[in-house]
């Protein structure tokens, strides 16, 4: 549409970051009413209960650790990308070796192989769609752990939300590759 769009939708997402910001600091003051509670409980029973400075250490350690396992999951999420990467090169380097030997071949046999490489071709492309198809989807699932990542990670959302874009592109470009398709019935 016009320049409206872009700002609508991220003022929708803005306005969801802003809910799910509130939603947790509601958590986080119902947590410490609750602690206060439980000390105010253990005071009256003439139990030792930790100081504010303590708690405060506690909230820290807890935020270190769900960052750390956000941490982990993107480290997890990108060695699977390396790994459908690596996967595809070897499918291209394949493609590429039968091809050389195609090549080798056709210029051994004559006019009559045409046929083995309209073959090898339409087999090749097969491989080539299944390839582009498992990139494309992987490039999904990353940009949607960035954007999750970015919803966590307020401090770095623009970071993760720009890596989103780059992968959801990826993914968009290799939708869109289609191979040649010559049906020139003649």
């Amino acid at each position: 549409m016009g320049p409206g769009r872009p700002r609508d939708e991220d003022g929708s997402a803005e306005a969801a970051a802003d809910e799910r910001e509130s939603q947790a600091d509601e958590r986080e003051r119902l947590l410490t009413v609750w602690e206060e509670r439980l000390d105010d409980r253990n005071r009256a029973l003439g139990e030792q209960v930790p100081s504010q400075r303590e708690r405060s250490y506690e909230a820290i350690d807890r935020a270190r650790g769900l960052l750390e396992d956000s941490q982990a999951r993107l480290y997890r999420s990108e060695a699977a990308l390396r790994r459908a990467d690596m996967r595809d090169q070897r499918e291209q380097d394949v493609v590429e070796q039968e091809m050389a030997e195609s090549q080798a071949r056709q210029a051994s046999e004559g006019p009559e192989s045409w046929q083995i490489l309209e073959s090898r071709a339409r087999r090749l492309q097969a491989r080539f769609a299944e390839m582009a198809f498992a990139l494309g989807a992987t490039q999904d699932a990353l940009a949607a752990e960035y954007e999750r990542l970015a919803q966590e990670q307020p401090q770095q959302a623009e970071k993760y939300r720009r890596r989103a874009e780059r992968a959801r592109r990826a993914a968009a470009s290799l939708r869109d590759t289609e191979p040649a398709d010559d049906d020139d019935s003649g």
